[in-house]
């Protein structure tokens, strides 16, 4: 996508990829990325992380109730790369972005495709 982006273009910043410390870098910004089955046991603040935009590519929870797992102690908001079911908002930026409460803290990006 950094690449070929039909509606953004190409990425015009630089990127790092870190794979010892499961870490892109995305113009000198660090995103770190941290495998798990169930969000229960993430203890974000452990990895130093805290008021952080979760993203959820997983697609294994796609409703509020699925992806308020991840909001826990750490994490301000959680983004969904799929589809949202339910009353989460599915959001296409230049789209409808400007719609997004500022206390809503699970969004859908509509589309792992858009």
């Amino acid at each position: 996508l950094l690449r070929r982006d039909s509606v953004h273009g190409q990425f015009q910043g630089t990127i790092i990829v870190d794979e010892e410390n499961d870490t892109l870098i995305a113009n000198g910004n660090a995103i770190r990325f941290i495998h798990c089955d169930d969000p229960a046991t993430v203890d974000y603040t452990a990895y130093g992380i805290d008021d952080a935009i979760l993203i959820d590519n997983t697609g294994r929870w796609r409703d509020r109730a699925g992806l308020s797992q991840h909001l826990r102690p750490g994490i301000a908001k959680v983004v969904l790369t799929a589809p949202g079911k339910g009353d989460v908002p599915n959001i296409v930026h230049g789209v409808n972005h400007e719609s997004i409460k500022p206390d809503e803290r699970i969004i859908s990006c509509a589309s792992c495709t858009t």
